[in-house]
């Protein structure tokens, strides 16, 4: 558990928002953590860690952010003010872009409700030097979520009590309470439900005395194997269709079978396709512009199909994504494969043990305080998503006092977002 702290960004008390009478700023200290990828190989991870000035924090929230594609979007990216800390009046008004997308909870959740904030940078993003990264993050990979949960919670743990001398006089003092808060949005929101299944399932662990208090997987693709399906089938119209790349390519870096991808995407994309997701290209239209608009267009012909027809076998025999087999690991593949075997691998390896609500709701015992917010006109991740989690809670008897939803017609899934975010913020100060 390997820590280095980047330093800390002295805060302007003036400008943080006051959502009580809380006369406290926040420092944001970003990290650098020791960590493994999928095949148990060192890496690093880094993120953001902000703690409340004036009184030390009363729980710890870990909050999981949304897709992004380069260092730049990453919660610890401070370019041009992006992601700091940001007055609220100013993401009310001008919205949630106007700071930066990790700015709402830094300034909410330290300063105002007196909580530890941790915001992970995703495996392969963030403030790590070029030879530690991957090649690309491992995209909607459970795994990748479990270990910088468990790592980055060991390895803050492990500097509590260490003093910072802050430009002011003051002194801020590492202080990491043991209760726990796990949320997310969008790709968060599907991180934040994997990483808390990898606590309840027991396949990672974290420091003695932590628990986990409240799960928030908000707009997440929970069930990961009909949200492919359904944003493939109708990925003409989908206005995000670079995330279908990005699923196949962060599979790829988790496994470490990047020799596929002459077997995978045609030419030119076979060549140049990872250069678009490997964190140089900044922005998300420059590598929606690099693709094509019909993007089955990037697959060698028929591999697409080989897979519809695995996938859609598999929903056509259950609707319900818990009571579908579960996907077992992917095997070894021959350097040549069969287009049959080769989609099956595939399949397999897209899928095994990240469709989360498989098994049902193990990651969310009856007792676990649950929010679910989504938009019911969602354009990018489907609403039927967190209709399928509430299911689940509710037929597996979760305790209904303990399930928080928020399913109005919030607008697109960018819109939603700073409503969820708010809305987030004051269901876990009141757990």
């Amino acid at each position: 558990a390997v820590l280095q702290f980047a330093g800390a960004v002295s805060p302007e008390l003036g400008r943080l928002a006051k959502f009580k009478d809380v006369n406290a700023g926040a420092v944001d200290l970003h990290w650098v953590a020791e960590s493994t990828d999928g095949l148990g190989n060192t890496t690093f991870i880094s993120g953001s860690l902000v703690l409340p000035l004036g009184a030390p924090p009363q729980n710890t929230v870990l909050f999981w952010w949304g897709t992004y594609v380069s260092d730049t979007g990453s919660p610890t990216w401070d370019t041009d003010g992006e992601n700091q800390l940001c007055s609220l009046t100013t993401i009310l008004s001008s919205g949630i872009e106007s700071c930066g997308g990790a700015a709402i909870l830094k300034t909410l959740l330290p300063s105002t409700f007196e909580s530890a904030l941790i915001i992970p940078d995703y495996e392969g993003a963030g403030r790590i030097a070029p030879e530690d990264r991957p090649h690309v993050h491992p995209y909607h990979q459970s795994g990748t979520y479990e270990r910088t949960l468990q790592d980055a919670i060991t390895a803050i743990k492990t500097a509590e009590g260490q003093e910072f001398n802050l430009d002011d006089g003051n002194k801020l003092v590492i202080s990491l309470p043991e209760q726990i808060v796990i949320g997310g949005y969008s790709l968060g929101g599907y991180a934040s439900a994997a990483s808390a299944r990898g606590v309840m399932r027991s396949s990672i662990s974290l420091p003695p005395g932590f628990e986990i208090t409240g799960v928030a997987p908000m707009a997440g693709a929970l069930d990961l194997e009909t949200t492919f399906i359904t944003v493939m089938v109708g990925a003409a119209d989908y206005p995000q269709h670079y995330y279908i790349p990005y699923v196949v390519l962060g599979t790829l870096e988790e496994y470490d079978r990047f020799d596929l991808m002459p077997l995978i995407f045609s030419e030119p994309y076979s060549s140049t396709i990872l250069k678009l997701y490997d964190g140089s290209v900044r922005q998300a239209n420059t590598i929606r512009d690099g693709l094509p608009s019909e993007i089955l267009e990037i697959f060698i012909p028929g591999l697409y199909d080989l897979l519809y027809k695995i996938w859609k076998t598999r929903v056509d025999e259950s609707p319900n994504p818990e009571a579908r087999p579960d996907i077992p690991a992917p095997g070894d593949l021959a350097s040549d494969p069969t287009p049959e075997e080769l989609a099956t691998w595939m399949a397999s390896a897209i899928l095994h043990g990240n469709n989360i609500l498989e098994g049902g709701a193990i990651w969310a015992p009856q007792e676990l305080p649950v929010m679910l917010c989504h938009g019911a006109k969602d354009n990018e991740v489907p609403f039927f998503n967190s209709q399928t989690v509430l299911r689940i809670l509710q037929e597996n008897n979760h305790d209904p006092e303990k399930i928080t939803t928020s399913f109005a017609d919030l607008g697109d899934h960018q819109t939603e977002a700073i409503i969820c975010l708010t809305e987030f913020a004051i269901w876990q100060y009141n757990l």
